[in-house]
């Protein structure tokens, strides 16, 4: 995980767990695509796996067979990620240049791919669902799966940052 070229290199978080914390804590990705010379960002739910004995780590996702995402997803796979947590607007009651947002946020760039199989499948929507639910244990019918595009992000770069919330004086 690098945070290289962060231009606020004293928000940077650099440990995994802080990384960890941030990833776990968000309820929404940004994925960014690239659709001819346009971005195309949507929000999606998402699932994350922790890259073990040299794999990457990975972002799971779910969509429909067919549509935008599933056309770029085959023709241009490179893809962005952006979640953020713990968001707070800090005000101050007379200094409007004394505002400002408090966060925790990860980046991560990477290749998007397509699941190989119903096992992969499962797979990534049992990291989707113990995102949001905290438990294990779904079943995931093959009439279901099979109207059910599941894809991963598989990260090549990730940068993460906190800019936590400061008091002002009154």
């Amino acid at each position: 995980m690098q945070n290289a070229g962060m231009r606020r290199a004293d928000r940077a978080l650099s440990e995994a767990d802080e990384i960890a914390g941030v990833i776990s804590a968000a309820v929404i990705a940004h994925v960014g695509f690239v659709d001819n010379d346009e971005p195309y960002v949507v929000p999606l739910n998402f699932g994350w796996d922790p890259g073990a004995a040299g794999a990457p780590d990975r972002f799971w996702f779910h969509s429909a067979p067919a549509g935008r995402k599933a056309i770029l997803l085959a023709e241009r796979p490179r893809v962005c990620v952006q979640l953020e947590a713990d968001l707070q607007l800090v005000t101050h009651p007379e200094t409007a240049c004394a505002w400002t947002q408090a966060y925790r946020s990860v980046i991560a760039w990477g290749t998007a791919r397509i699941a190989v199989d119903h096992a992969e499948s499962r797979h990534g929507l049992d990291a989707i669902m113990r995102h949001h639910t905290g438990r294990d244990g779904w079943t995931y019918p093959d009439r279901i799966l099979a109207q059910t595009l599941v894809w991963c992000v598989e990260v090549a770069r990730l940068t993460a940052k906190a800019h936590p919330v400061k008091e002002y004086g009154g």
